[in-house]
Protein backbone atom coordinates (compact mmCIF):
# COMPACT_ATOMS: atom_id res chain seq x y z
CA UNK A 1 0.00 0.00 0.00
CA UNK A 2 1.28 3.62 -1.11
CA UNK A 3 1.37 6.49 1.13
CA UNK A 4 -1.39 8.19 -1.04
CA UNK A 5 -3.63 5.17 -0.86
CA UNK A 6 -2.55 4.59 3.21
CA UNK A 7 -3.98 8.68 3.40
CA UNK A 8 -7.12 7.56 0.93
CA UNK A 9 -8.31 4.30 3.12
CA UNK A 10 -6.61 4.41 6.59
CA UNK A 11 -6.89 8.27 7.51
CA UNK A 12 -10.49 8.33 6.73
CA UNK A 13 -10.98 5.91 9.58
CA UNK A 14 -10.03 8.22 12.47
CA UNK A 15 -13.33 9.34 13.72
CA UNK A 16 -14.13 5.67 14.35
CA UNK A 17 -11.22 4.13 15.85
CA UNK A 18 -11.37 7.34 17.84
CA UNK A 19 -15.01 6.78 19.01
CA UNK A 20 -14.47 2.75 19.62
CA UNK A 21 -11.23 3.25 21.67
CA UNK A 22 -12.95 6.02 23.72
CA UNK A 23 -16.72 3.71 24.34
CA UNK A 24 -13.48 1.12 25.75
CA UNK A 25 -11.19 3.22 27.59
CA UNK A 26 -13.38 6.02 28.47
CA UNK A 27 -10.99 8.23 28.99
CA UNK A 28 -10.51 10.80 25.53
CA UNK A 29 -6.28 11.22 26.25
CA UNK A 30 -6.42 7.13 26.08
CA UNK A 31 -8.56 7.38 22.89
CA UNK A 32 -6.38 10.03 21.20
CA UNK A 33 -3.39 7.47 22.33
CA UNK A 34 -4.73 4.46 20.87
CA UNK A 35 -5.77 6.14 17.69
CA UNK A 36 -1.80 7.25 17.13
CA UNK A 37 -0.82 4.02 18.24
CA UNK A 38 -3.18 2.33 15.56
CA UNK A 39 -2.13 4.29 13.14
CA UNK A 40 1.71 4.10 14.05
CA UNK A 41 1.21 0.03 13.87
CA UNK A 42 -1.29 0.02 10.45
CA UNK A 43 2.03 2.61 8.51
CA UNK A 44 4.58 -0.23 9.94
CA UNK A 45 2.41 -3.01 7.68
CA UNK A 46 1.02 -1.11 5.22
CA UNK A 47 2.99 -3.11 2.80
CA UNK A 48 0.72 -6.10 3.69
CA UNK A 49 -2.49 -4.61 4.35
CA UNK A 50 -3.84 -5.39 1.00
CA UNK A 51 -4.28 -8.92 1.69
CA UNK A 52 -7.10 -7.95 4.18
CA UNK A 53 -10.72 -8.43 2.52
CA UNK A 54 -12.22 -5.94 5.52
CA UNK A 55 -9.80 -3.48 6.15
CA UNK A 56 -12.52 -1.66 8.49
CA UNK A 57 -13.38 -4.96 10.54
CA UNK A 58 -9.69 -5.56 10.85
CA UNK A 59 -8.93 -2.14 11.76
CA UNK A 60 -11.24 -1.72 14.76
CA UNK A 61 -10.50 -5.69 16.01
CA UNK A 62 -7.07 -4.08 16.56
CA UNK A 63 -7.98 -1.12 18.29
CA UNK A 64 -10.15 -3.36 20.18
CA UNK A 65 -7.18 -5.59 21.13
CA UNK A 66 -4.45 -2.81 21.78
CA UNK A 67 -7.57 -1.30 24.11
CA UNK A 68 -8.30 -4.74 26.46
CA UNK A 69 -4.37 -5.13 26.54
CA UNK A 70 -4.47 -1.65 27.41
CA UNK A 71 -7.27 -2.20 30.17
CA UNK A 72 -5.38 -5.07 31.52
CA UNK A 73 -1.96 -3.45 32.16
CA UNK A 74 -3.73 -0.74 33.69
CA UNK A 75 -5.90 -3.47 36.17
CA UNK A 76 -2.87 -4.62 37.47
CA UNK A 77 -2.01 -1.23 38.99
CA UNK A 78 -5.62 0.05 39.90
CA UNK A 79 -8.90 -0.98 39.33
CA UNK A 80 -10.21 1.35 35.90
CA UNK A 81 -12.43 -1.28 33.73
CA UNK A 82 -15.17 -0.56 35.97
CA UNK A 83 -14.95 3.22 34.01
CA UNK A 84 -14.36 2.17 30.91
CA UNK A 85 -17.50 4.25 29.48
CA UNK A 86 -17.75 8.20 29.87
CA UNK A 87 -20.07 10.65 29.22
CA UNK A 88 -18.40 12.37 26.23
CA UNK A 89 -21.48 14.30 24.40
CA UNK A 90 -23.42 17.26 25.66
CA UNK A 91 -27.27 17.21 24.61
CA UNK A 92 -28.61 20.16 22.16
CA UNK A 93 -29.65 23.06 24.53
CA UNK A 94 -33.49 22.76 25.20
CA UNK A 95 -33.49 19.37 26.27
CA UNK A 96 -34.81 19.13 30.14
CA UNK A 97 -32.55 17.89 32.78
CA UNK A 98 -34.63 14.79 32.84
CA UNK A 99 -33.56 13.65 29.34
CA UNK A 100 -29.75 14.77 30.28
CA UNK A 101 -30.52 12.27 33.57
CA UNK A 102 -31.53 9.23 31.66
CA UNK A 103 -28.60 9.39 29.08
CA UNK A 104 -26.20 9.33 32.49
CA UNK A 105 -28.28 6.47 33.60
CA UNK A 106 -28.42 4.63 30.20
CA UNK A 107 -24.63 5.24 29.71
CA UNK A 108 -23.41 4.02 33.49
CA UNK A 109 -25.81 0.94 32.69
CA UNK A 110 -23.79 0.43 29.77
CA UNK A 111 -20.84 0.37 31.66
CA UNK A 112 -21.52 -1.78 34.24
CA UNK A 113 -22.24 -4.57 31.06
CA UNK A 114 -19.62 -7.43 30.07
CA UNK A 115 -17.47 -6.22 27.77
CA UNK A 116 -18.64 -8.21 25.06
CA UNK A 117 -21.93 -6.58 25.23
CA UNK A 118 -20.93 -2.99 25.47
CA UNK A 119 -18.43 -3.78 22.31
CA UNK A 120 -22.05 -5.02 20.51
CA UNK A 121 -24.00 -2.21 21.49
CA UNK A 122 -21.39 0.30 20.76
CA UNK A 123 -20.99 -1.30 17.16
CA UNK A 124 -24.37 -1.33 16.68
CA UNK A 125 -26.29 1.52 18.24
CA UNK A 126 -23.65 3.97 18.23
CA UNK A 127 -21.11 3.65 15.24
CA UNK A 128 -24.06 1.77 13.11
CA UNK A 129 -22.26 -1.56 12.00
CA UNK A 130 -24.58 -4.31 10.60
CA UNK A 131 -23.95 -7.16 12.35
CA UNK A 132 -22.06 -9.28 9.92
CA UNK A 133 -19.30 -6.14 10.33
CA UNK A 134 -19.45 -6.87 14.13
CA UNK A 135 -19.01 -10.32 13.97
CA UNK A 136 -15.81 -9.81 11.67
CA UNK A 137 -14.65 -7.47 14.39
CA UNK A 138 -15.40 -9.37 17.53
CA UNK A 139 -14.54 -12.87 16.21
CA UNK A 140 -17.84 -14.56 17.08
CA UNK A 141 -20.72 -15.66 15.06
CA UNK A 142 -23.77 -13.54 13.88
CA UNK A 143 -26.51 -15.29 15.59
CA UNK A 144 -24.08 -15.24 18.99
CA UNK A 145 -23.97 -11.65 18.55
CA UNK A 146 -27.71 -11.02 17.84
CA UNK A 147 -28.32 -12.84 20.81
CA UNK A 148 -25.68 -11.08 23.44
CA UNK A 149 -27.10 -7.48 22.05
CA UNK A 150 -31.04 -8.68 22.57
CA UNK A 151 -29.77 -9.78 26.38
CA UNK A 152 -27.72 -6.53 26.90
CA UNK A 153 -30.86 -4.61 25.55
CA UNK A 154 -33.26 -6.31 27.78
CA UNK A 155 -31.01 -5.91 30.54
CA UNK A 156 -30.92 -1.88 30.01
CA UNK A 157 -34.25 -1.59 29.52
CA UNK A 158 -35.13 -3.38 32.93
CA UNK A 159 -32.61 -2.22 34.89
CA UNK A 160 -33.86 1.82 33.52
CA UNK A 161 -37.35 0.35 34.31
CA UNK A 162 -36.49 -0.42 37.86
CA UNK A 163 -34.80 3.17 38.24
CA UNK A 164 -37.29 4.99 37.54
CA UNK A 165 -39.74 2.94 38.93
CA UNK A 166 -37.78 3.36 42.46
CA UNK A 167 -40.43 4.85 44.76
CA UNK A 168 -43.19 4.46 43.21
Amino acid sequence: MTTTEFNKVIIPLKDSIFRYALSILGNEMDAEDMLQDTYSKLWSMRESLDKFENLDAYVLRMVRNMCIDKLRRERLHEDKLEDAFVDNGELVSGQGEDLRDMEAIVKKLISQLPEKARTVIHLRDVEGYEMEEIADIVGDDVATLRVTLSRARKTIRERTIKIMNYGL
